[in-house]
């Protein structure tokens, strides 16, 4: 799941529900105008609108907490996490509000503030999808993968044709190395939203992993054209695994042009400059490729994915 989607799932329909009821005609018109900016990523126009709304009534906490979505997408973290804590210190049984600031700490990496925000959320309306889906990816973050797929379970019971319980059901299989059962929930995922780019990323990984590298490199190429502006960090895995596949089928050439435009969108893989270094190595540029594994290794490579950089390098630099 990517960060827009996690905030796009929550919220929408229970604001005019919740707030229109109690507003003037006038906050009626910018709750509407407001909630249609934050839909189409036009987010600097959607703060002013939730800033006006909260000027004409300071405990409008529904108002409160899309500050927070609204800011934090905007990478002002910490405002937008007044913003929460301030929606629900005006009302502490708004549920939407406690599965907005899971959101918030999850995608900050503090998994468990999350569960205990979520947990809070499924306790008023346990049956609810939208938090039922944000804590099972809570649950990947913490690596309770078995925990992640009983959540997914039940909401595909609610919802049987809902992509992204499939979508994360897949990751927790991974999780714990069942990849046929990823595989096929990647497939449903696709199946029921075809214009999603990361059930084709994450479906080309595992086949990659199986070394099916003809069949990884289309759902790749799918995920690139699919993906949009906020799904800037999908589309980089995308070029840097399907550069990886050129590789290994000794298009070098090809395999350097993706892993180049996947480190121009994500500067900070690790594993991408690892990849270069290797189509370096396959050009017999070794002088260009040890500096990728040492900046590889600047990056962290080690603690996420092990000593491969050290090996490479103990062979190839001196």
């Amino acid at each position: 799941m990517n960060l827009r989607s996690l905030y796009a799932l929550i919220g929408i329909i229970p604001f005019l529900l919740e707030s229109c009821s109690q507003k003037t005609p006038e906050q009626e018109k910018l709750i509407k105008v407001s909630v249609a900016n934050f839909n189409s990523s036009h987010y600097t126009e959607a703060i002013k609108g939730f800033d006006k709304l909260i000027q004409l009534d300071s405990t409008d906490y529904v108002s409160w907490s899309f500050r927070g979505k609204t800011l934090f997408l905007l990478k002002r973290d910490d405002e937008a996490l007044y913003s929460f804590n301030k929606a629900l210190s005006i009302n502490p049984k708004y549920n939407d509000g406690y599965a907005d600031r899971s959101t918030y700490y999850s995608l900050k990496g503090q998994s468990e503030q999350a569960l205990q925000d979520i947990n809070i959320a499924l306790k008023g309306n346990p049956d609810d999808t939208s938090f039922l889906l944000i804590r099972s990816w809570d649950f990947i973050k913490s690596n309770k993968f078995d925990s992640a797929i009983l959540d997914c379970n039940h909401l595909l019971k609610i919802d049987p044709k809902n992509s992204e319980a499939f979508y994360n059901r897949a990751f927790a299989f991974k999780g714990i190395g069942n990849f046929d059962k990823a595989l096929m929930d990647l497939n449903s995922a696709i199946e029921i939203n075809p214009k999603a780019p990361g059930p084709y990323n994450d479906r080309g990984y595992i086949l990659l992993s199986q070394l099916k590298y003809a069949l990884a490199i289309p759902d790749f190429t799918k995920s690139i054209q699919l993906a949009r502006v906020e799904d800037s960090s999908i589309k980089a895995y995308s070029y840097n695994n399907r550069g990886f596949c050129q590789y290994k089928f000794g298009n070098l050439e090809e395999a350097l042009n993706d892993v180049n435009t996947s480190i121009q969108i994500l500067p900070g893989n690790s594993y991408a400059y690892k990849n270069r270094a290797l189509i370096y190595l396959g050009m017999k540029r070794n002088s260009e490729a040890c500096a990728d594994l040492e900046l590889s290794l600047k990056l962290g490579f080690i603690k996420k994915y092990g000593n491969e950089v050290l090996t490479l390098q103990s062979k190839n630099c001196k």
